[in-house]
This record gives C-alpha cells, structure tokens and sequence, in this order.
C-alpha cells in the first residue's frame, strides 16, 4: 500500500512539474515569441491561455490590439494554428511570412545545401512555408528549448 501511494504521489508531481514548466515558459517567454511571430512591430503587454485536450487557446495583449488563437499540439509539437480573433489592421502572421519570402530568395542562390538540410530536417518546403506553419515551427522550438 506505501509504494502505490508514494508512487502515486511520484506521477503526481512529475505531472505538476510539467505543468508548472509550460507556466513559466509562457510567462517568461512562449506570450513573446507568438506575439512576435503574429505582429513583430506591435507593443507587447501580456498573454493568458487555457488548455483544452490537445490543444491551447491562447490571448495576446499588445499596446493597441489583441489576437487570440488556438494551437494544436502532440506532445510537445505544436502543429497547427487557428486565428480566433484579431483586432489590428494586418493580418498576423503575414510579417514573418514576408520576411520569410525575403530571406528565402536571398539564401536559395548562395546556400542551397543548407535549405535543403533544413527541409530534410522538417519535413516540408521552405518556400511553401505560410507564417503560421512559421509560427508553430518557432513555438515548438522556443518549448523544446525552454524545456530541456
């Protein structure tokens, strides 16, 4: 009985643990990397988010707008993303989408070999790439380096 308890209270706080390290990662860093991935030149303030199931909703405060969206994740991959509401002027994610296109056509004369490592590595076309696949790519490696 003393061992299923203390197991018990072992898979309990290993749960917690993990928990609280996506707490502070979104405290400390993950609001800032979407909320820079959604609009780089808007003023950041705040973020909150809530879990459900698999996925996460989360409320991005900047100076004069908000943005809430909804990342779907398996484990700790983040794989797709839905903009629930959004009240600036340009769309999010289409910044880093452009900049994206830019810094593409300026790599793909000089250094093919290494975009082609890279697409190997994630599995998909750079160039095909929208900002919120670029958003969900940049979340899951801000959480994976934050985490381990």
């Amino acid at each position: 009985m003393k061992n299923i308890i203390l197991s018990i209270m072992l898979i309990l706080s290993i749960c917690g643990v993990s928990a609280q390290s996506f707490d502070n990662f979104m405290e400390q860093r993950g609001g800032e990397v979407i909320a820079r991935m959604a609009h780089p030149m808007n003023t950041y303030e705040s973020c909150s988010y809530q879990t459900r199931g698999n996925s996460i909703l989360i409320k991005i405060e900047y100076k004069k707008c908000t943005t809430e969206l909804k990342f779907y994740a398996i484990g700790d991959i983040f794989y797709n993303l839905e903009v629930l509401s959004d009240t600036d002027f340009y769309p999010p994610f289409r910044a880093v989408q452009n900049i994206k296109s830019i810094l593409y056509t300026m790599m793909e004369n000089e250094f093919p070999e290494t975009i082609v490592a890279i697409e190997d590595k994630i599995g998909t076309k750079i160039r095909e790439m929208d900002g919120k696949q670029l958003a969900c790519m940049a979340f899951t490696l801000a959480w994976l380096n934050y985490k381990y």
